[in-house]
Formats: C-alpha cells, sequence, structure tokens
C-alpha cells in the first residue's frame, strides 16, 4: 500500500512539472520552438521536421452579423465545422437569427469543395452541397441541392477570383407562391498585404427563390487577419445595390484551427 502511495505522489510531482502548450511532446522548458501547429512532426528540440497538412486539418468558426434592411432589421449567429486538406474541404453551417418579424434557425448547409486543376497561377475548384431545411418559417420549405464551381489567379500578391453557385430548389409551390432555382456569380479581386492579412472586393449577384422577382446585387469587402498559427478573423462588409437586396450586412468571424 505504501509503494502505492508513493507512486501516486511521485506521478503527481512528475505532472506537475510538465508543460507542453503546443502539444507536440517536447516538454516547453526543452523546446526550442514553442509555438508549433499541431499537424507538424518535431525533432527532440520541439522544431518542424515535415509539415503534415496533407493529413487534414479542422477548425470552427464562430460568427455575428447585424443585418439591416429598409423596414427591420436582424441579428444572425453562425456556427461552422469544417476539415479541409490540400485537395479538398468539408464543412457544416448552421445560423440562428433574432429581428423585428420573429426569431429562429435558418436553413444549415452542408457542403464541400474540391480541387480539380492547380498550376503555378491559376485553380479551379468544383463543389456541391445540402441545403438542409431547418428554417420553419414556411411549411413548404424541404431539401435543396447546390452546385458550385471557383476559378482563381494569382498574380505576385494581387488575385483575381469568379465563382458561380447553382441551387436547385426543393422547397414544394402552392397556390399563393411559385418557386424557382437561383443561381448566385461572384467576381472580384484580393489583395495579400503580407502573409497575415488578406482583403478583397467584390461584385455579386443572385435570383431570387419567388418567381418573377428581380435579381440581387451586393457589393461586398471581406478582411481576412491570421492571429497566429490557430486563430484568425474574418470581417466582412455588405451593402447592397438594388432594392430587392438586403441594404447592409456587416459583421464577422473568429475562428480556431487545429
Amino acid at each position: 500500500m505504501e509503494r502505492w502511495i508513493i507512486c501516486l505522489l511521485c506521478w503527481g510531482v512528475f505532472l506537475f512539472g510538465y508543460s507542453d502548450r503546443d502539444m507536440d511532446g517536447v516538454d516547453d522548458r526543452y523546446d526550442h520552438c514553442p509555438d508549433t501547429a499541431l499537424s507538424d512532426l518535431v525533432d527532440l528540440n520541439g522544431c518542424t521536421i515535415k509539415h503534415l497538412r496533407d493529413m487534414g486539418y479542422f477548425d470552427m468558426r464562430i460568427g455575428t452579423y447585424l443585418m439591416k434592411d429598409r423596414d427591420f432589421g436582424l441579428i444572425q449567429n453562425s456556427l461552422q465545422i469544417g476539415y479541409s486538406t490540400s485537395k479538398f474541404t468539408v464543412r457544416l453551417r448552421g445560423s440562428y437569427f433574432d429581428g423585428d418579424r420573429g426569431a429562429g434557425l435558418n436553413d444549415t448547409y452542408l457542403s464541400g469543395e474540391y480541387l480539380l486543376y492547380r498550376d503555378s497561377n491559376f485553380c479551379l475548384y468544383i463543389g456541391g452541397g445540402l441545403v438542409l431545411p431547418t428554417y420553419q418559417k414556411r411549411e413548404e420549405n424541404r431539401l435543396d441541392l447546390e452546385g458550385s464551381f471557383l476559378l482563381q489567379y494569382t498574380y505576385e500578391d494581387w488575385r483575381i477570383f469568379g465563382s458561380e453557385y447553382y441551387t436547385i430548389v426543393g422547397d414544394q409551390a402552392d397556390e399563393s407562391q411559385n418557386y424557382e432555382d437561383m443561381l448566385f456569380s461572384m467576381l472580384g479581386v484580393g489583395y495579400y498585404w503580407h502573409e497575415n492579412h488578406y482583403s478583397s472586393l467584390s461584385y455579386q449577384r443572385g435570383s431570387s427563390l419567388y418567381k418573377n422577382e428581380t435579381e440581387m446585387r451586393y457589393l461586398s469587402w471581406f478582411e481576412y487577419y491570421k492571429i497566429d498559427q490557430s486563430w484568425f478573423v474574418h470581417l466582412r462588409y455588405t451593402y447592397g445595390l438594388n432594392t430587392l437586396a438586403m441594404d447592409q450586412k456587416i459583421g464577422g468571424d473568429i475562428g480556431y484551427r487545429w
């Protein structure tokens, strides 16, 4: 019995004295590279031998956006969980709104992209997804299907990009309302101020869910800032360019990657 007590005390002393903040298996007292990524293979000094990014990483984002139109406003809070490798990305995103006209869940998105082609400057992604009918304000709400592609061209610190998303709407029409498939397009330009800071400006246009309504048009400013190896921030401001589009949307996400 005494031997067990002695062993437990020794083990407690060991745990109390051991610290490994970046979780690479090397005690902080001997770690010459204290901020290595969780996915890196390290040597006895705690420094990276090989990046294992192709094994993939997870990220989680929590966001809040204020949306304002002529006769109403709302706050939207969102949660997104994703997994990425050098070839593909998959994500699950849900959001909750609270505004002048009520509160509740929006539709939930399960989507992904695959890198179809890449050279030194040019990339082509294709994607798809499911729009799960968690928004309960319309009884006729049903599952929607999405398809997309994204093109981007990079020259030095500049990036030109364009994308299109097509949604096959599954909502069931009734006598008072008819629905149609939607097409969303985006064209923009971005600039890398340095490795940790990126900005972009884009023009966006999208058709309405309802038949015989004009398209929506927006101008959007986006900021990305990498705080460290794990934490990052997104900021976005969107301005509506026509009467059907929502007037303004402003907010951001804070994310963690591991």
